[in-house]
C-alpha cells in the first residue's frame, strides 16, 4: 500500500482532503520544491485525510516548514486516527522537542532530544505507528534520521488496534506549510510528490469533447468542472494523454498515482475508471461509480511499469499516458 496527496493537482481543500476544521488554504509556489503546499496559519485548524482502508501499522512522512517554534502553542500536530478518534497523537515544544502521546495530547509515551524540529525551514518528518495495548511502536526520523523510537507502549486509544485516517494540525501563530504528503504500510524516507497534467493527445480519443480538443479539457488547475469536459456513453471507450516530464531523474520511483476528477450526467449507473498507458499496454484501475456531482475517484497506484513489470524509471514515466475508461 502506497498513496500520496497531490496537492500541486487543485486549490481547493475539500477536493484533496476528507475533512477540514476550515481556514486551510492551497498556497501557490509555498511547497519545498516550488510547487503548492498545504498552508494554515491558525490555531487549531487542521485537516484530515482518509487512508481507505483500516491497517494496524501506517507509516505518514510529510514535509513541513513551520514559520517559528516560538509561537507553536501547546495543542498537537499530527493525529493518526481510528474513524475520528486519536489512537496516537505528536506534539512539538518550542525548543523542538517532539511528544509522542496515546490519544490526542493524552497520555505520554515519550519525547526526542530538543532541536528534532527547526522553525522556518522545510523538514521532512516520517512517523511510523504500530497500534497494541501492550506492544505498539512509534517511531519519527526528521530528515531522515530517527529523532524517537518508542517500543512496548499501549498505543490503542479505541477499541480497535487500527488506524483510518490522519491529521495535520495547525497549532499557536505559526504559519504551517506541509507538502509531499505519503502514506504507506513500511518505511516511506524522503519522497517527492510530483503532478503532472496532460499536454496532448494520446494513443485514446474516443470521449466527445465540449469544445476543441479532449486534452484541453482536463488540464487546468483548478478543475473548471461543466465549464470544459469530455464526455461519454459508451462502455469501453478510452481516452489517453501525453503528459509533462519529470523535473529531474530520481534514484528511485515508488509510484505513478492517476488522479481522474468526473461526474454522472446521465440518470442511472454510470462507473469511470483512473488508467495509464505504458508502451502499448492500457492498464485501468477499479472502475468507480460515479455521483451527478464532481468528485475526484479513488487514486489508481501502479508501483510498477505495467510494461514488463519491473522497477519505474525516468524514461518509462516520461513516456507513459494518462486517462479514464469508462466501465459502466
Amino acid at each position: 500500500m502506497i498513496d500520496a496527496i497531490l496537492i500541486d493537482s487543485d486549490t481547493t481543500v475539500l477536493h484533496l482532503f476528507d475533512a477540514t476544521s476550515g481556514g486551510a488554504a492551497i498556497s501557490s509556489g509555498t511547497g519545498r520544491s516550488g510547487g503548492a503546499s498545504l498552508r494554515m496559519t491558525s490555531n487549531g485548524v487542521f485537516c484530515t485525510k482518509n487512508i481507505g482502508s483500516n491497517v494496524g501499522t501506517l507509516n505518514v512522512a510529510f514535509a513541513w516548514s513551520p514559520s517559528s517554534l516560538g509561537s507553536i502553542g501547546a495543542d498537537g500536530l499530527f493525529d493518526l486516527l481510528d474513524s475520528l478518534t486519536a489512537q496516537v497523537s505528536l506534539k512539538v515544544l518550542s525548543d523542538g522537542t517532539i511528544q509522542a502521546y496515546r490519544a490526542h495530547i493524552g497520555t505520554l509515551l515519550g519525547a526526542s532530544s530538543p532541536g528534532a524540529i527547526v522553525g522556518g525551514v522545510y523538514q521532512h518528518v516520517e512517523v511510523a505507528v504500530t497500534i497494541s495495548a501492550t506492544v505498539g511502536t512509534v517511531q519519527v526520523w526528521v530528515n531522515g534520521v530517527s529523532v524517537l523510537n518508542l517500543a512496548g507502549q499501549n498505543t490503542k486509544n479505541t477499541t480497535n488496534t487500527t488506524v483510518s485516517a490522519f491529521r495535520v494540525y495547525a497549532v499557536g501563530t505559526a504559519t504551517h506549510d506541509f507538502c509531499d504528503i505519503v502514506w504507506k504500510d513500511s518505511r516511506i524516507n524522503d519522497r517527492r510528490v510530483e503532478c503532472f497534467f496532460p499536454t496532448g493527445a494520446g494513443s485514446h480519443t474516443q470521449f466527445t469533447p465540449s469544445a476543441g480538443a479532449n486534452w484541453q479539457n482536463v488540464h487546468e488547475v483548478p478543475p473548471d468542472d461543466d465549464t470544459t469536459f469530455n464526455s461519454d456513453s459508451n462502455v469501453g471507450d478510452i481516452d489517453s494523454f501525453a503528459h509533462g516530464a519529470l523535473s529531474a531523474s530520481p534514484l528511485s520511483i515508488d509510484a505513478v498515482i492517476v488522479q481522474v476528477r468526473a461526474r454522472n450526467t446521465a440518470t442511472g449507473t454510470g462507473s469511470v475508471a483512473p488508467l495509464l498507458r505504458s508502451g502499448t499496454t492500457d492498464s485501468p484501475g477499479a472502475g468507480v461509480a460515479l455521483n451527478t456531482t464532481y468528485a475526484d475517484i479513488p487514486h489508481q497506484v501502479l508501483t510498477t511499469d505495467p510494461n514488463g513489470g519491473g522497477a519505474w524509471n525516468t524514461a518509462g514515466v516520461n513516456a507513459s499516458e494518462i486517462g479514464y475508461k469508462k466501465t459502466a
